[in-house]
């Protein structure tokens, strides 16, 4: 199973029962997560949280008046 963001309401059939998923964040089968980011219909969330990487900027001359 992997965590996804729902981005349309769709019916999805999982072991023989019709689920309705709304817009929101879902966990759906491996093998049917695939075929909804390629039909734009969800995106997949990644388990690891974003790191930014900030760099200290370089000290500046002070301008000779």
């Amino acid at each position: 199973m992997k965590t996804v963001k729902i981005l349309v309401p769709f019916k999805f059939e999982i072991d023989g029962k019709a689920v309705e998923l709304e817009p929101g964040f879902a966990e759906l089968p491996d093998e049917a997560v695939d075929a909804f980011v390629r039909a734009g219909y969800a995106v997949l969330i990644e388990e690891e949280p974003a790191v930014k990487v900030v760099e200290k900027p370089k000290s500046r001359s002070k301008a000779v008046k």
